[in-house]
């Protein structure tokens, strides 16, 4: 596990973050309760309503605050992504969507190295399977600039590779976003 191979400093790291989201999880909770207390019209004050929601906005802005701290120490980067490995030649149609799945995610929530990463890994799928072109359409039309260059780098390869990826955006809809 990538735990093991850091130093104890981003271990100690690991699992302040770890007890950060069951923290951050009750104070979603209390948040819950009071604005149901506020529907129900159940609160013994306006008041002390207010005090509980102030209460529960400096929770929150400092719940903020230390996932800021986690991001701009690099915990949450790439060096810490758990990596689903590609599945084999042999691998059933699950084991694929699984990994798809996967590289779509890292695509959706990774930084920019690791979303040009996975579109890399994406092309090599979709260069043996076209039935997974579409996902390629949907980087284009709502990714960020340097994935929209990413997917027109891919889409250009995939078009040079074989005549019936090129067919396949074509009957996909990838003409009019080219365009």
């Amino acid at each position: 596990m990538a735990i093991e191979n850091c130093g104890s400093s981003s271990a100690q790291n690991i699992e302040v973050f770890s007890g950060l989201v069951p923290s951050i999880l009750v104070t979603v909770n209390e948040c819950h309760r009071l604005a149901r207390a506020c529907v129900d019209l159940s609160y013994s004050g306006k008041l002390l309503m207010q005090s509980y929601l102030d209460v529960i906005l400096a929770k929150f802005d400092n719940h903020v605050k230390d996932l800021s701290g986690f991001y701009t120490t690099g915990i949450l980067s790439h060096g810490f992504a758990i990596v689903v490995s590609r599945p084999g030649v042999t691998a059933s149609k699950d084991d694929m969507r699984f990994y798809i799945r996967d590289l779509l995610t890292r695509m959706k929530i990774g930084d920019t190295e690791m979303k040009k990463q996975a579109l890399g890994h994406l092309y090599q799928v979709l260069a043996e399977d076209e039935r997974f072109i579409d996902r390629l359409l949907f980087f284009l039309r709502n990714g960020e600039v340097s994935v929209q260059e990413s997917t027109l780098k891919v889409t250009s390869r995939l078009c040079c590779a074989s005549e019936e990826a090129k067919k396949a955006m074509g009957d996909a809809g990838f003409i009019p976003e080219l365009v």
